[in-house]
């Protein structure tokens, strides 16, 4: 049996492939990530602000998916897109809130690699 995790690596490792491919290397592929979390983090700012549960979860689907991510070992930008999944099932606003600031965080470390 497959676990979850391992289906992920392995979606990974497969997008990889297909990225190497299409002869995105990892820089292009690095500035197209940091320009689609930007927009998630706008529309997530927006959805906050309009205390629209539905958009929370909307936006945290999309960041749960986020290939790109997964691909160039963000995996954090995937964690925080369940997290606010679940966040928006609750209702939990302060928690939403506070993965907005770790979204930040997270695409900052992405914009200035050590």
């Amino acid at each position: 049996m497959i676990t979850p995790g391992l289906k992920i690596l392995g979606l990974a490792k497969e997008i990889t492939v297909l990225y190497d491919s299409l002869m995105f290397d990892k820089s292009t592929l690095t500035t197209m990530l940091i320009i689609d979390i930007e927009e998630k983090q706008s529309d997530l700012t927006s959805v906050i602000k309009a205390n629209s549960i539905d958009g929370v979860k909307s936006v945290g689907h999309k960041l749960r998916g986020n290939s790109a991510a997964l691909a160039l070992g963000f995996e954090a930008i995937n964690r925080i897109g369940e997290a606010l999944e679940s966040a928006s099932v609750t209702g939990d606003w302060d928690q939403i809130r506070q993965l907005l600031i770790q979204l930040a965080s997270e695409l900052e470390a992405i914009r200035t690699p050590s």
